[in-house]
């Protein structure tokens, strides 16, 4: 028989979904799910049990205790897309992006009517910058599902990168000279963010990822993120995407559409670009049997 999570493990997950980045430093809340997830593996449950632990583990941005938890659900789950999904939220939270995509295609290819999967490669994707592998994933989502809330801005974004001759190699190398930089400094992504701006007539893509870090360091990881750029992209890139990193009750932002130069923008240009950005949720969320099968 199938071991699937029952209704207290539904529960948690979507309580889980719900925790804010201050929440995740309570180490009694963590403890309590800890303790409802160890009696469920007590009552045989290891497949929601170990899904639980796994997904509280990337909370606490334990990656060694997430990666086990994770993979024994897996083994538990005789097969289940679950794991593999769950598996897929708790890399992205890490912003472990590749390997994210890389579950969550497992998941949807156990089941390919599972939206949450199609939903978390669309996200995966844009965010580690391989715009071009998204709307053939869009138009499978809108053929099972509702129109996804992203379809006008990829095709925008592909647009905009045929126009200025960018790769999909090209964005992906923004993000992993970025990604390398902050494992170097043991800093992770609290969210990430894609939208397109316009200035006039001109448009860019636009990512903003907000570190988990202190406001004062920005300066110094932006100058360095400007170097690195400089020195592996090639400057028509920067004509089609803008990338920008903040951090938790900064005052300032520094952005990276020249990489020659570090701006720091005044109040009335940060206010222009937070009201340009879109206010949206991270795209990946763990998810409930329920959610996934229904009933």
């Amino acid at each position: 028989m199938q071991l699937q999570p029952k209704n207290e493990a539904e529960e948690i997950l979507r309580e889980l979904n719900e925790i804010s980045a201050e929440d995740g430093k309570n180490e009694l809340l963590l403890q309590r799910y800890k303790h409802k997830a160890n009696a469920l593996i007590r009552k045989a449950d290891l497949f929601a049990g170990h899904i639980l632990l796994g997904a509280i583990s990337a909370i606490e941005r334990d990656a060694e205790a997430m990666h086990h938890h994770h993979k024994l659900a897996i083994s538990y789950g005789n097969g289940d897309p679950q794991g593999d999904m769950n598996y897929a939220v708790s890399l992205a939270r890490f912003s472990l992006y590749p390997e994210s995509v890389r579950y969550a295609e497992k998941a949807f290819q156990k089941d390919p009517f599972y939206l949450a999967a199609l939903n978390t490669l669309i996200f995966s994707n844009l965010y580690m910058g391989r715009i071009n592998e998204v709307p053939d994933l869009i138009r499978k989502q809108n053929k099972i599902g509702e129109s996804h809330p992203l379809s006008e801005d990829v095709r925008k974004a592909v647009e905009i990168m045929e126009r200025y001759e960018v790769t999909d190699k090209e964005t992906e190398q923004i993000f992993r000279i970025m990604s390398d930089l902050l494992a170097e400094r043991k800093i992770y992504i609290r969210s990430a963010d894609f939208s397109i701006m316009t200035d006039g007539d001109e448009e860019r893509i636009h990512y903003n990822y907000d570190l988990d870090t202190e406001p004062e360091l920005l300066p110094g990881i932006e100058t360095e993120l400007n170097i690195r750029w400089s020195e592996r992209v090639p400057p028509h890139v920067f004509d089609a995407v803008e990338t920008d990193v903040t951090a938790p009750g900064a005052d300032s932002l520094y952005l990276s559409e020249d990489i020659s130069d570090v701006i720091m923008a005044d109040g009335s240009l940060m206010e222009k670009i937070n009201k340009a950005r879109h206010e949206m949720r991270e795209g990946v969320r763990y998810l409930s049997h329920k959610e996934v099968f229904g009933g």
